[in-house]
């Protein structure tokens, strides 16, 4: 019992600072969604473009090629699923997208993408630190097929938000536009 709580203080303190600040970030705009806002269709897509970029940063580091396209092949895969996923979680909220008294397009508050980003993050941290630390190759694969996954889901929230985005401007601008 005392060698895992030293493991895992071990592993905590030799986490990178920039993690720890990627957590606050996460939390913060995890928060931010708790309540009705005005819809930031420019930072719809960055979540997407994140775990993307993470997901590249973890295929680059495959060799030889034959095993880089066959990882790419499982991130496709994840990225697939996830995107199904995204539209079972945020298909629905994004549909109520609603135009507001001042005429901005706003997205109802919901506990939907806190939860989605601490599950993005645990899960990432868990698997890359236990690929790092048992070096077997099925954390690895099943880091890039999550990593796959969690870029469908945020991927699809982008793309689905700009879509319901435009679908409301119009909303606002017909119903501005009939005063």
């Amino acid at each position: 019992m005392i060698d895992n709580i030293k493991m895992i203080d071990n592993i905590l303190a030799g986490t990178p600072y920039w993690v720890w600040l990627v957590l606050l970030y996460i939390l913060k705009v995890g928060v931010s969604g708790l309540t009705d806002r005005v819809l930031a269709v420019n930072r719809l897509g960055v979540l997407g473009v994140v775990f993307v970029g993470g997901s590249l940063h973890d295929l680059i580091a495959v060799q030889p090629w034959l095993q880089l396209f066959l990882h790419c092949m499982l991130w496709g895969g994840g990225l697939l699923v996830g995107a199904f996923i995204g539209q079972a979680i945020f298909g629905p909220l994004l549909r109520r997208l609603y135009c507001g008294q001042d005429g901005q397009v706003y997205i109802p508050g919901s506990k939907r993408l806190l939860l989605m980003l601490l599950v993005a993050f645990i899960g990432h941290y868990v698997l890359a630190v236990s690929a790092a630390i048992s070096l077997q190759p099925q954390w690895l694969i099943m880091n890039i097929v999550f990593s796959g996954l969690m870029s469908g889901v945020f991927i699809y929230r982008a793309l689905q938000g700009r879509r319901q985005y435009r679908r409301v401007v119009n909303q606002c601008q017909s119903v501005n536009s009939a005063f």
